[in-house]
């Protein structure tokens, strides 16, 4: 029987790894997700953004790639926010 991860014959593991930027970006991206379609507040999703995984212009930027996503008036909410950030 097979497992979730590929090993090769000299036992290394063979399955692609993600980069810690790529795994950040999703998790960033997935939160925003939560926070425009209601599921968490403002309060939740600027600790996320402190939390330093990335930075206000790169979540300006990911917010611009999805832009009929999600409620307005929190779109909304978060640009303000964003845009009272210092750069």
């Amino acid at each position: 029987m097979v497992g979730l991860h590929s090993i090769d014959l000299d036992g290394v593991n063979t399955m692609p790894t993600k980069t810690a930027e790529q795994s950040n970006e999703k998790y960033v991206r997935k939160s925003l997700q939560d926070y425009l379609e209601g599921e968490k507040d403002l309060k939740w999703i600027t600790g996320v953004i402190r939390s330093g995984r990335m930075d206000a212009t790169a979540i300006g930027q990911m917010l611009a790639t999805i832009p009929n996503y999600g409620l307005p008036e929190r779109r909304n909410e978060l640009s303000g926010w964003l845009n009272s950030q210092p750069k």
